[in-house]
C-alpha cells in the first residue's frame, strides 16, 4: 500500500445525493492492489494505514479517480499516435 501526500481536490458523487466537491490541503490518497482505499486529511488516513509507504507531492495537486475518456471526432483516426 502507498499513501500519496498532497492537496487532493475530488468529487466523491456526480448524482444525488451527490456530496460536492470535497478538498484537503494536506490530503492523503491510500492506494491498495491499483484501487483508490482512501482518501481524506492525510493524518487520518496515515493513521488508518500507518504501515504503508508514503510518497510526498506536496506542491501539486492530487486528482483522484479523474479518466479523460472524452475524444473529439475530428482527432479519432490519429488517436495514439503522436500526431
Amino acid at each position: 500500500m502507498i499513501v500519496l501526500r498532497g492537496t487532493i481536490f475530488h468529487a466523491p458523487g456526480f448524482h444525488p445525493p451527490a456530496s460536492g466537491l470535497k478538498s484537503y490541503v494536506d490530503g492523503g490518497l491510500a492506494i491498495a492492489d491499483g484501487r483508490i482505499a482512501a482518501c481524506g486529511d492525510y493524518e487520518a488516513v496515515l493513521r488508518a494505514h500507518p504501515h504503508a509507504t508514503v510518497r510526498d507531492l506536496r506542491g501539486g495537486y492530487l486528482l483522484p479517480g479523474l479518466i479523460d475518456t472524452h475524444v473529439h471526432y475530428p482527432q479519432i483516426r490519429i488517436l495514439g499516435s503522436f500526431g
